[in-house]
């Protein structure tokens, strides 16, 4: 079921809800205001936040059971919380910066501040599991990199926080969720 989540519905849904658009003048907050895609965002940001809670949940179990942490999970366990609850209220508000600027404001922050919450909690799941379980892990240290380099790349070429950069984030971070459990539980 892991898979299909990483592999086929999160890809498809990021994908599908970004169509007919501008990958790089847009971004899934502005497409999620428009007319006839309230109820699709809405869903979108459901998948995200259930998928990447419960996953990096199941990560930080496994990477515990492999290493106990002496505190050190409790404190990633609630980092993986705020990110998956700062996500959900990012989708929930509205962002329509003329009439609601404030709304729109919370709503910037709290997908910004759920998007690098994400990043730092693989980045020390990974930091983790390589000084504690196997330097092999270098190699999704490097992938991590890869996808932080590419997502400023994607923002550097369009300015703003594209759906480009929004879909690469979303399919590349699942995946490496995925494989990151598959190599922990293995």
């Amino acid at each position: 079921m892991t898979n299909i989540m990483a592999y086929i519905v999160i890809p498809f849904f990021a994908l599908y809800f970004s169509r007919d658009s501008h990958l790089l003048k847009e971004n899934f907050s502005v497409l999620g205001n428009m007319s006839g895609r309230r109820i699709p965002f809405l869903i979108l940001g459901l998948v995200l936040s259930l998928y990447f809670y419960l996953a990096l949940n199941r990560l930080i179990s496994a990477l515990y059971r492999l290493s106990p942490g002496n505190g050190r999970e409790k404190d990633l366990r609630q980092l993986c919380k705020k990110a998956a609850l700062f996500l959900e209220i990012g989708f929930l508000l509205p962002y329509a910066p003329k009439d609601l600027p404030l709304f729109s404001f919370f709503h910037v922050f709290y997908s910004f501040a759920a998007s690098l919450l994400l990043l730092f909690c693989l980045y020390r799941i990974v930091w983790e599991a390589k000084l504690y379980i196997s330097p092999w892990f270098c190699r999704y240290a490097a992938a991590l990199n890869l996808i932080t380099l590419i997502s400023a790349l994607l923002y550097l070429l369009s300015g703003i926080i594209s759906s480009a950069m929004e879909i690469f984030y979303i399919i590349s971070c699942s995946i490496l969720i995925r494989k990151l459990e598959v190599k922990l539980t293995s």
